[in-house]
């Protein structure tokens, strides 16, 4: 089973909480939130027989049983938006209920037969709605790798956050919204002694399918927060180009050790082949959103050292026993 972290303490929520200003990470990146802390408002989070009370509930029949329902170790965050781009529809609650028209728009051709679901979806404004209690295996991960596990669904928590994405313009992340991710994630933590590091995007176990929640989304923020494992990263160099593929030497094979360690789906030796560049992309996606080439360079390596190093003091990294 995934391993946790026994010392972690249980977080308690009043009715509102303003985090301090000594929580705040004076530089946000990709232009995320550069406001005050106490900008930030948490709405308290109640979970009564895995459901939370904050929520509207709709259950969606794509979910099963997980292998160990004690053994919640992840939290994979997603975006979604249906129709692409739209908001304010019924049509995730669709999607997740088996009951998406085809003919309702063109996209959903492709889509309405799929059996997928997630335990959450924060929208726009903040509010949240449920789809799978906590201790059922929620159907969100699809093919995926984190720690050498593929059966990701069975000791995770789906969370998807309503945004367009890439392909219908990605809009920044609302303060309302981002709120109750942190509040709900951080409370999440809590109850399952989930480590740091162990807050992860789709794209950084899907690294050849997905790339959300993307570089807009405010890592550096929710960290600050006390949800999932972050450094500030290193500065660019404009005139670092990095890394071709074909290219080989010590810097390729520490970086590709590195990201073994914390958890990506890679290769143990070889050279910047393409698969390692897409695993870059992902890690700079999370830890590097300045510059997300792929390419790894002097920036990237930096970051990747001390996110790892920083590893032991965050709380550790989950494995296999």
């Amino acid at each position: 089973m995934l391993t946790h972290q026994p010392h972690l303490r249980k977080l308690s929520f009043d009715a509102r909480i303003q985090i301090p200003d000594a929580m705040y990470l004076p530089e946000i990146v990709s232009g995320a939130l550069k406001l005050p802390a106490s900008y930030f408002q948490f709405i308290a989070m109640h979970i009564d027989r895995h459901w939370l009370k904050e929520a509207e509930h709709i259950l969606s029949p794509n979910s099963d049983e997980r292998i160990d329902a004690e053994d919640i170790s992840l939290i994979v965050i997603h975006c979604i938006s249906l129709p692409p781009g739209e908001f304010g529809t019924a049509c995730i609650d669709d999607l997740f209920c088996n009951r998406l028209d085809p003919g309702a728009h063109p996209y959903f051709r492709d889509i309405y037969q799929l059996k997928v679901s997630s335990h959450l979806l924060i929208k726009r404004t903040g509010q949240i709605v449920q789809y799978v209690p906590f201790d059922k295996r929620a159907w969100h991960a699809g093919v995926s790798y984190w720690h050498g596990e593929t059966d990701l669904n069975s000791h995770s928590i789906g969370i998807e956050i309503h945004n367009a994405g890439h392909a219908d313009g990605y809009p920044e992340f609302p303060r309302r919204q981002i709120e109750a991710v942190i509040a709900l994630t951080r409370d999440i933590c809590a109850r399952h002694a989930i480590v740091p590091a162990a807050v992860l995007g789709h794209s950084d176990i899907a690294i050849s399918r997905k790339i959300d929640p993307g570089e807009k989304f405010p890592w550096a923020t929710l960290a600050h927060h006390g949800v999932g494992h972050w450094v500030r990263p290193s500065r660019i160099a404009q005139d670092d180009t990095g890394c071709a593929i074909g290219d080989a030497g010590p810097h390729i094979d520490e970086a590709r050790a590195l990201l073994r360690i914390y958890g990506y789906d890679l290769q143990a030796h070889g050279p910047f082949d393409e698969q390692m560049r897409r695993v870059v992309e992902a890690f700079q996606r999370h830890f590097r959103p300045q510059r997300y080439d792929g390419k790894l360079d002097r920036s990237t390596l930096f970051t990747l050292r001390r996110l790892v190093t920083a590893l032991g003091a965050a709380g550790g990294q989950p494995h296999r026993s």
